[in-house]
């Protein structure tokens, strides 16, 4: 991989490839994925990486729709680059443990009703603004304006009838979109009569985390799906964080 950085101290590459070169030259030391964040990010081996709540702040700060234009771009300049197949696709889920504690599940149902209770003034305050907004929008219409010709999306051809495409559209619009839910749990849906303890209990610290099973126990986790190109490269193609309880074939079809 070409370096476009360099230190300006040492005049060195400040991004190196995972070789055993590098592993020579930082002595030897430390776990492997600190030598794949500093080629991922610009980092020399001996610079601290950034604090993962100094990551958390600029996701909240910017929201996940900013992170997911970012992906996107980088995604779109590796198969301008040639480095994406297309022609084979490879869909897998990781593991990932969360800190919160086992000891302090808390009633579902009882979260749910006080964040409710909580935020209700919010909501309504937030309700007014829209009324409001909705009210300036209208004012604004009446005034005449160019009317700019919108194309419509060429539909491809496919042999449904009428109602059969009717039927369709309905039950995508009643279907549980993983990405527009940012990966959260359908719980209205039950298998068989059976329902999960994560549909009865909530962790307040993490209620994200779910149980997940480990080759060390039981522990609060996620579920990191992703779609890897077959080719040479790679390439990450899209990627979803789940709580553990998602299976890896549930958002599988949104992912691809």
């Amino acid at each position: 991989m070409d370096t476009t950085s360099w230190n300006e101290n040492t005049g060195e590459p400040r991004v190196w490839k995972l070789t055993s070169a590098v592993r020579r030259r930082a002595g030897g030391k430390g776990p492997s994925d600190r030598y794949l964040a500093c080629c991922l990010s610009y980092y020399d081996l001996d610079e601290p990486p950034p604090d993962h709540s100094s990551l958390t702040s600029i996701r909240e700060r910017y929201g996940v729709e900013v992170f997911r234009r970012f992906f996107d771009a980088i995604v779109e300049q590796c198969q301008q680059a040639g480095l994406v197949w297309g022609k084979e696709l490879y869909v897998d889920a990781s593991k990932v443990k969360a800190n919160p504690s086992l000891e302090s599940p808390t009633p579902r149902f009882a979260v749910e009703v006080h964040l409710a209770s909580l935020f209700a003034e919010e909501a309504e305050e937030a309700a007014d603004e829209k009324g409001q907004d909705a009210l300036k929008e209208e004012a604004v219409s009446s005034e005449p304006v160019e009317q700019v010709e919108m194309k419509v999306p060429t539909p491809l051809p496919v042999s449904l009838s009428q109602e059969e495409r009717e039927a369709l559209a309905q039950d995508n619009a009643e279907r549980h979109d993983w990405i527009e839910q940012l990966g959260a749990q359908d719980r209205s849906v039950t298998t068989r009569g059976y329902q999960s303890i994560t549909y009865l209990r909530v962790n307040t610290t993490d209620p994200d985390a779910t149980i997940m099973l480990h080759k060390d126990g039981s522990h609060l986790g996620y579920q990191a799906h992703y779609v890897v190109d077959g080719g040479k490269s790679r390439i990450i193609l899209g990627v979803l964080v789940t709580p553990a309880e998602v299976m890896e074939n549930q958002p599988m079809l949104d992912l691809i």
